[in-house]
């Protein structure tokens, strides 16, 4: 909810939750940012947030985060 708030500063605050999230899953839980630019990951996030917080909104934003980037940014292995 930060990342779409009226509040300038509010939503500084969820960008960098995000960006704190994607830092520290990166190579773990999803692709990286050799796959995705930091923008791009972001917007898949925010897109697919809105339809499970409806469902999961109250868990913690990383856990949804994380299952997001889990589900939508896999990387896929090289045969």
């Amino acid at each position: 909810e930060a990342v779409s708030s009226q509040s300038h500063e509010e939503r500084h605050y969820g960008e960098m939750y995000l960006l704190g999230v994607l830092d520290t899953t990166e190579g773990s839980e999803w692709c990286g940012y050799s796959f995705i630019l930091p923008d791009s990951a972001a917007s898949i996030v925010y897109t697919n947030a809105e339809k499970l917080v409806k469902t999961r909104g109250d868990e913690r934003a990383s856990a949804v985060i994380r299952q997001i980037l889990r589900d939508q940014l896999t990387c896929r292995s090289k045969k």
